[in-house]
């Protein structure tokens, strides 16, 4: 089933894709493209080459864009009508930036802000910017999603699939998780259609699977052994400090599995089916797509 966006798509419509060449900015790109290929696209970021190299339509532009720098938000959003919003990873305080950003949607009278959040976002700090949005007096759509798919390919779980080993601190818990490809196609549609607007929507997968499912999954995929090993959470900040993460971040991802080791990621909804008319991609299909047997890597195929 294809949403219906005649009423509410112009010619003249502009959408700033905040992290716009990131793996969940270039999903909204392309399923906006794929929906209506007359859209004006900011994609917002700070690496030009990169986007050129994600091979975007005619009229997807790139815009040097920064939370960090506010000198970069003005050019970003002449024009603009329309803001998709996804916080910086793991950012311990979005409401710095992204305060005064939502501020600058308001004075720019921008008519919609779709906001990427979590599952269980009262346990980290999105949920303030939920909050903001929430009290901005703009029309918004908030989507929260459990675990990104592509934090195994891309993410910050790259790392224990090519060390052969996915030592998180998450017992036998179950976890559901949700490819960017659904994430972006949801994040397009609620942009485009106002039948969406002031909701906040939980987007899942379509099952939850614990962690030695997982790493069963992706062996068969990659085509060699991925262990599974249960640490403790103290372990677990070690080891991704030990990575190069800042303390924060490492604060950040234990949270998260805090919440799932109390079955906070564990539930399944229908969102994905309500806004795009069709069921998210399984954990399987994620797995037999992206991961390449002969190499035993990950892959960086083209998305969409």
């Amino acid at each position: 089933m294809q949403t219906n966006i005649s009423s509410t798509t112009t010619t003249t419509m502009s959408v700033l894709v905040t992290g716009g060449t990131g793996v969940v900015g270039r999903q909204v790109v392309k399923s906006l493209e794929q929906r209506n290929p007359n859209i004006n696209i900011r994609v917002g970021g700070r690496d030009q080459d990169k986007c050129n190299q994600l091979g975007f339509g005619k009229n997807s532009t790139f815009t040097r864009f920064d939370f960090m720098d506010s000198t970069t938000w003005d050019k970003s959003m002449e024009n603009v009508d329309r803001v998709f919003l996804i916080a910086l990873p793991m950012d311990p305080s979005p409401e710095k930036s992204l305060g005064p950003f939502i501020e600058k949607c308001k004075e720019r009278k921008i008519k919609k802000i779709v906001v990427l959040s979590v599952i269980d976002a009262e346990r980290v700090p999105l949920v303030k910017i939920e909050q903001m949005v929430l009290n901005s007096g703009l029309a918004f759509v908030i989507l929260r999603p459990p675990f990104f798919s592509e934090n195994l390919s891309e993410g910050f779980m790259k790392h224990d699939i090519e060390q052969g080993s996915i030592r998180v601190p998450v017992g036998d818990h179950s976890v559901n998780w949700i490819s960017t490809h659904d994430i972006g196609e949801c994040a397009s549609v609620v942009l485009l259609d106002s039948k969406f607007d002031g909701r906040t929507i939980e987007i899942t997968g379509p099952k939850p699977i614990n962690f030695k499912e997982l790493s069963e999954i992706v062996s068969k995929s990659v085509g060699k052994q991925i262990k599974f090993e249960d640490i403790k959470p103290q372990d677990y900040k070690k080891c991704l400090m030990e990575r190069g993460l800042s303390e924060s971040s490492a604060n950040y991802l234990n949270e998260l599995f805090t919440a799932a080791r109390e079955d906070k990621l564990s539930k399944c909804t229908k969102g994905v089916n309500e806004i795009t008319g069709h069921d998210p991609r399984s954990f399987e299909q994620f797995a037999k797509e992206t991961f390449s047997k002969t190499s035993g890597s990950c892959t960086s195929k083209p998305v969409m």
